[in-house]
C-alpha cells in the first residue's frame, strides 16, 4: 500500500497496535515507536497536556518494535509514520495461542482510543503537521 500512495499527500501515519494490555506502559498510557525519528510525540504531548491527559510515556523503542510493525514501509517512503503502542512481545502472550480475547482490558483500551483522538486533534485540524527528525 505504501507504494501506492504519494508521501506528499501523508500529513502522518499512525499505525494502532497492541492497545488491548499494558504490560510495557500501565494502565491509561501508551507509546509511540521510533519517537526520535520525528517530532510527533511532542505534538501528541501538547494535546494531551491541554486534555488533561498523561503524556507518553516513555522514550526509547524496546525490540525496535518501529521497523517491525506496519508504520514502517511508510517511513521508508518519507512519511513521518509511527505506532502507538500500550504492550511490546515482552508479554508471555505475545503470538501466542494463550493470547486471547478474555486478556483485553477493553475499559483501558476504550480510554486509549479516546487519548489517542485528543492527542491527534491539532493534525486532524491542521494546526500541526509533524516533521521528521
Amino acid at each position: 500500500f505504501a507504494t501506492n500512495i504519494n508521501p506528499g499527500n501523508v500529513k502522518a501515519v499512525i499505525n494502532i497496535e497492541m492497545i488491548g494490555k499494558t504490560n510495557s506502559v500501565g494502565k491509561e498510557r501508551f507509546f509511540l515507536t521510533g519517537s526520535r525519528l520525528s517530532d510527533l510525540e511532542k505534538i501528541m504531548n501538547k494535546n494531551l497536556q491541554k486534555a488533561n491527559l498523561k503524556e507518553i510515556s516513555r522514550k526509547g523503542d524496546p525490540g525496535n518494535l518501529f521497523t517491525r510493525s506496519d508504520n514502517y514501509s511508510f517511513y521508508q517512503r518519507g512519511m513521518v509514520a509511527h505506532s502507538i503502542m500500550c504492550s511490546d512481545d515482552n508479554d508471555p502472550c505475545y503470538h501466542q495461542s494463550c493470547d486471547t480475547p478474555e486478556r483485553i482490558d477493553f475499559a483501558n483500551m476504550t480510554f486509549i482510543i479516546n487519548a489517542i483522538v485528543k492527542a491527534c486533534q491539532t493534525l486532524v485540524s491542521g494546526e500541526d503537521t509533524p516533521r521528521r527528525s
